[in-house]
């Protein structure tokens, strides 16, 4: 799966929200078990995404896909339905999203 987001809209979680949709999709809709996600070693904002989705990485792959004219190395990044909270992904992220958050420091305990 590969998200795109006009530099516009990028950075307000939209594309998270798209993503944890797609997920709901594949491991409720269609019934698969399991998603994996090849990701070039290094490419920071592809891991974050793939963490804030819940999925996990299980290993390197060395030279998994030619880019460029390169054999790179890949993570293995994988998600399985019973990884998913109940009710989905994507209502579990919007809840998240719209819980109140205080910017105002915890007081000590005295």
């Amino acid at each position: 799966m590969g998200i795109w987001m006009d530099s516009r809209w990028a950075r307000q979680g939209l594309s998270a929200v798209a993503a944890a949709m797609m997920v709901d999709y594949a491991l409720t809709d269609l019934g698969l078990h399991r998603l994996i996600a090849p990701i070039g070693v290094g490419n920071v904002a592809a891991r974050a995404g793939a963490r804030r989705l819940g999925m996990r990485l299980e290993g390197t792959m060395s030279g998994f896909l030619d880019v460029g004219g390169v054999r790179r190395d890949h993570e293995l990044w994988a998600l399985t339905s019973d990884g998913i909270p109940a009710g989905g992904l994507t209502a579990a992220m919007l809840r998240a999203a719209l819980e109140p958050r205080s910017t105002r420091p915890t007081p000590p305990d005295l």
